[in-house]
Parts: structure tokens; C-alpha cells; sequence
């Protein structure tokens, strides 16, 4: 397994050390011929380079740093070499992790194996569908989408197919925030045609029309929050603890073999739109400063009405789950506002062995924190016994 590294500031000619990076990341993944061989991009630049080809098994194509920003992967193209999918790709995986990919007409993987596939924080937009076929996962080799925002646009066709018998199908989609803006005909934005695919932890907004399916068709969801302008909701084999909000709440809950209408299994309900409590539900566009709006406010019915589920201790954003009393539903967990500005005493160390008063000044931090004890995490205030640090006058030493 070797590591070649990539920056706007390096050459091709490089020999793709860190310290010597290639300039592309088309170089980097000519190098990585051995399975598990890793592209690191160093930095946040933006990479313009059409079709890039995947040419061995398990590649991972990462960002590590991608908390101060994710690279950008875009499909305008060098040299007129427009982009019609990010990645073609026939060999297992491939892995990618911490990025930007958007601009392309067709998909993100052309692939013929389809299983393998990894995909985790990452920011998917302006792609009209995942891959050019159905995800075709298998026990040894799932795909799986973790921790990432994916908005499909213009999307027209299912966004995601997985499966196409109960031999394969096996995908795993948990705390992630997928939308579609104008999915159209009886298009879910997910549809599975195997009995391995789980959603969970997720927040699927449709904005198009699905026609007479519902928003998503798979075999297992649970802990969702759904909601959709037209359409139906979820279509299931195995659903609890979701929340649906659709125009007809009698078809927020579907059967996925017949498509018939269902009652809300244990945990669900289907809800209004002002009961669903996003920050701004009407936000549209494909930047990161929309994701904040589909976050909760404490009036959202989606607070502390899901449950445990496969080990799930975080969410989208890496907040501790639960933070109050129960897992929300969805991509969010509700930690509720910051704090106001504490205020910390001055210092009182001058005057030889007299112990000055304290002063309150205001400090420069905030705290968040769950609403379980509504209490900052740590204290700024100067440690001593109480009786010392409750005093309202200084105490005064002599000889």
C-alpha cells in the first residue's frame, strides 16, 4: 500500500511524495496500481480534470483534513475534456472520502463491478444519479455512504438503485442528507430491488414528484425523517421510528412489494410540515450553507423519537448521540443553542500575601450543550472551595 500525495502546487513530474506531491489527481491514480493504495489531496484547490479512471481494487481517494474544507472535484474539463462522470471504475471499491464532487452530467461511478463502494463526508451536488446502474453490493463487499450530503439535480431517474436480486443489494446509507430538486415520473430518489438496503439516521428532502411511488423504496429504514412537496413517503419491507411528512399522510408508509398503502409501524408517524422543525425547510441551493438549515429547532417533533441502531454514536456533524434523552430522528441531532458569554474572575495574584477581590470579566467563549443538564462542559472559574470563591469581600492575611 503506498500513499501518493497531490497539491495545486505540485508537477506531474513530481515523484508524488508529501513533500514533492503530483499537480493531478489523474497522475496520482496512474501511479496507484496495488490495491489499498491511497491519493491523499493535501490541500482544498480545485481539481478540473473530466473522466478520472480508477485502474485497481480498493483505491482511496481521501482528504483527511477536510474539516478546514474539502477538495473539489469538477467535471467542466481540461482542455475541453467535458466530464460525464466523476469516476469510471471496474474494479471493487473505490474508496473516497472528505470531498467536493459536483459538475456532471451523467454520474458519479461509471462501474460494471459496483460493489465495494465507500463514500463518507463527503459533498455530492449538481450530479443527476450515484452510478449508471444498480449498486450491486455483496456480504464481503457492501457499499456504504456515511456522514454525507448528497443533492441530486436535475435528477429525472432513481438517484440511487440498488440491487437487482436478493443475491446482492447490500448498502448501508446512515447519517446522511439526501435531496432531489426535481426528480420526476415514478422515480424514487432511492428504489431497491434487494433485501440488503438500510437507511438510517438520514434526512431525505423531494422537492420533484415521484409519481405513484414513494420517496424512497428500500428494504430496511429506520430513524429517518422524510419529507416531500409531492409524492408519497417510505415503502418498506422493515420500517420503525420514522417520520414522514408528505401532502396524503395516508400514504406516508407504503409496502414496498405491492405499493400498497400501510399504517405506521412501531415508532413512526406521519407529521405536517410545521411540525417537522427545520431551521429553514425552504432553503434550496448546492452549498454547504444550506445544510445548516435542515438542522432542527426544539419544536421539531423528530427530537427524541428514534432509537439505538448498529453502534450509530454521532451525526452528521459529529455530535455525540443521543445529547438529551433519546436519539433524534434524521441526519441531526438537536444539541440546542450556544451559550451566552460567561464571565470569569480576574486575576488577584499582586499585594504580596493580600488576596485581592475578584473581578467578573467577560470572557470570549461560548459552550454548547445538551439540554440533559444544561451545563457547560468545564469551568473557567478559579478553583478553590466554595466558601473561598463565594465570598463577597477579600480575605486578608497577616504575620
Amino acid at each position: 500500500m503506498t500513499t501518493y500525495y497531490v497539491a495545486k502546487t505540485g508537477d506531474d513530474l513530481n515523484d508524488g511524495s508529501e513533500a514533492n506531491p503530483y499537480l493531478t489527481i489523474d497522475k496520482a491514480l496512474e501511479q496507484a496500481q496495488s490495491q489499498r493504495d491511497i491519493v491523499e489531496i493535501i490541500d482544498e484547490g480545485s481539481y478540473n480534470e473530466g473522466d478520472l479512471s480508477v485502474g485497481t481494487n480498493a483505491i482511496i481517494i481521501q482528504h483527511t483534513a477536510s474539516s478546514l474544507g474539502r477538495p473539489k472535484i469538477y467535471g467542466t474539463g481540461l482542455g475541453g475534456n467535458e466530464g460525464i462522470r466523476a469516476f469510471e471504475v471496474n474494479k471493487i471499491g473505490p474508496t473516497l472520502k472528505g470531498l467536493e464532487i459536483y459538475g456532471y452530467s451523467g454520474e458519479i461511478f461509471e462501474s460494471n463491478v459496483r460493489k465495494g463502494i465507500e463514500i463518507e463526508d463527503c459533498f455530492i451536488h449538481s450530479v443527476p444519479q450515484l452510478i449508471n446502474n444498480s449498486l450491486a453490493g455483496v456480504a464481503d463487499n457492501i457499499n456504504t455512504i456515511k456522514r454525507s450530503i448528497l443533492f441530486f439535480e436535475p435528477a429525472g431517474n432513481q438517484a440511487i438503485n440498488n440491487g437487482v436480486d436478493d443475491t446482492d443489494g447490500w448498502l448501508q446509507i446512515e447519517n446522511c442528507l439526501i435531496t432531489s430538486s426535481n426528480t420526476s415520473g415514478n422515480n424514487p430518489i432511492i428504489r431497491d430491488y434487494s433485501n440488503h438496503g438500510t437507511a438510517s439516521f438520514c434526512t431525505i428532502i423531494n422537492r420533484g414528484s415521484t409519481g405513484t411511488n414513494s420517496t424512497i423504496m428500500l428494504s430496511k429504514v429506520i430513524n429517518c425523517l422524510l419529507s416531500s412537496s409531492e409524492g408519497y413517503g417510505i415503502a418498506s419491507d422493515d420500517q420503525t421510528y420514522n417520520i414522514v411528512c408528505v401532502p396524503d399522510a395516508g400514504r406516508a408508509f407504503r409496502n414496498i412489494d405491492d405499493n400498497s398503502d400501510e399504517s405506521a409501524a412501531r415508532g413512526e408517524q406521519a407529521i405536517t410540515h410545521a411540525q417537522v422543525g427545520f431551521v429553514d425547510g425552504t432553503s434550496e441551493g448546492n452549498t454547504t450553507s444550506v445544510i445548516d438549515n435542515y438542522k432542527l429547532t426544539n419544536s421539531s417533533l423528530a427530537l427524541d423519537a428514534g432509537i439505538t441502531y448498529n453502534g450509530i454514536s454521532v451525526d452528521l456533524d459529529d455530535e455525540d448521540r443521543p445529547c438529551y434523552l433519546g436519539f433524534d430522528v434524521g441526519c441531526f441531532e438537536y444539541t440546542t443553542d450556544w451559550s451566552e458569554y460567561t464571565t470569569e474572575p480576574a486575576g488577584s495574584f499582586d499585594n504580596g500575601f493580600v488576596i485581592q477581590n475578584n473581578t467578573n470579566l467577560s470572557s470570549n467563549h461560548k459552550f454548547k450543550y445538551c439540554p440533559i443538564n444544561r451545563q457547560s462542559p468545564f469551568s473557567l472559574g478559579a478553583k478553590g472551595p466554595s466558601s473561598l470563591r463565594g465570598r463577597s469581600s477579600a480575605y486578608k492575611v497577616t504575620k
